[in-house]
């Protein structure tokens, strides 16, 4: 049973090609379930009611199971004569595993499936990615190789290319006459990193960011994502580059009177700083200008500036930018926000005192 890309599959449903039986959506990013199961209603449910959607949840206690869910598929067409959506969650690990009984169940159902009924086995774990790896290597192949049959088909919720999902965000959002720029599509890119197809979970939202032209651009992006304004938060780090107490001190109070947390700011100077470091030593090994964005996940509008300020840096400098900023961090966990905000304003003369003595 070989599993189907995510966006093929909702793509056959949008074109409303017939749906399989029997579904099974998986995978580490389970949140991307719920547009299947919405593509499903949209699609084959012209009057979403408590006779043709029902919803089973699959949890530790035992008093729900593939009885119900069966029964519930196989009573179909006595209620209604369009199709029923029958949606099984599968919420805690031990439900996967099923038990002798249920073997035989699914296995006899899935031989004559009711041809009024659509179910989907949604497997919505909150796991580590290891924890899920384990999982699908272990319980998840053995249900699939239980429910394998000319019936079914497996959903493979993981293995998304960024270019997928940013052509997803793109046509979704036109279909709403809103269109997102390519700058603001690779900021939220460079903000998420390996998580960027989580950003199809704010499509809903994108429509109240736009502004009136109905254009979504970068300074929307980091404004109403990480909440920090764009300009500010380089200038910041212009200003620690500089060493320019006065220009940094600025930035700061700009920062915290629009509400951005002193946590945030420091969280982003570590993982600035970070990627420089990161940088100069892919340079040392003669990587590319861009193998390093790639593998930093720097977009290209950012790029070139980027390596020119890493060029810039020194070890030693670097160093001591680096012994602050984690020392900082370290402190505002323990010492809470007040802390935090007091560290920031401390550490570009720490940093200045740092060079004097060094």
């Amino acid at each position: 049973m070989s599993p189907e890309g995510f966006f093929s599959f909702l793509q056959k449903i949008n074109r409303r090609q017939p749906p399989p039986p029997f579904t099974i959506l998986s995978g580490f990013h389970e949140f991307l379930g719920e547009w299947v199961i919405q593509a499903y209603i949209q699609t084959f449910l012209e009057d979403p009611t408590d006779f043709n959607f029902r919803r089973y949840y699959l949890e530790s206690d035992e008093n729900t199971g593939w009885g119900d869910v069966v029964e519930e598929a196989r009573t179909a067409s006595f209620f209604i004569q369009s199709r029923k959506v029958i949606v099984a969650t599968v919420r805690d690990p031990r439900r996967i595993s099923l038990a002798k009984a249920d073997q035989e169940l699914l296995r006899q159902y899935l031989e004559k499936p009711s041809s009024h009924s659509l179910i989907i086995l949604y497997i919505s774990l909150a796991l580590t990615p290891d924890d899920y790896k384990q999982l699908r290597k272990g319980k998840l192949a053995t249900l699939f190789k239980h429910l394998d049959s000319p019936a079914t088909r497996v959903v493979n919720l993981d293995g998304i290319r960024d270019s997928d999902v940013s052509a997803f965000i793109r046509n979704r959002l036109k279909e709403r006459n809103i269109r997102i720029t390519t700058g603001a599509l690779e900021r939220l890119q460079e903000i998420l990193g390996e998580r960027f197809v989580t950003s199809i979970q704010w499509i809903n939202q994108f429509e109240t960011w736009a502004r009136e032209e109905g254009v979504i651009d970068i300074p929307d992006v980091d404004h109403m994502i990480s909440g920090v304004d764009p300009h500010s938060i380089w200038d910041l780090t212009d200003a620690v580059e500089q060493e320019n107490a006065v220009a940094y001190l600025k930035v700061l109070r700009y920062l915290f009177a629009n509400g951005v947390k002193p946590a945030m700011v420091i969280g982003t100077l570590v993982t600035y700083y970070n990627k420089i470091f990161t940088a100069r030593f892919l340079l040392r090994q003669h990587r590319s200008t861009a193998e390093i964005g790639k593998i930093l996940q720097q977009p290209s509008f950012f790029l070139e500036r980027f390596i020119h300020t890493v060029r810039r840096f020194s070890d030693n400098r670097l160093g001591r930018i680096l012994d602050l900023i984690y020392r900082m961090d370290f402190e505002s966990k323990t010492g809470g926000e007040e802390a935090a905000r007091l560290l920031l304003q401390q550490f570009i003369f720490q940093l200045r005192a740092r060079r004097n003595h060094g």
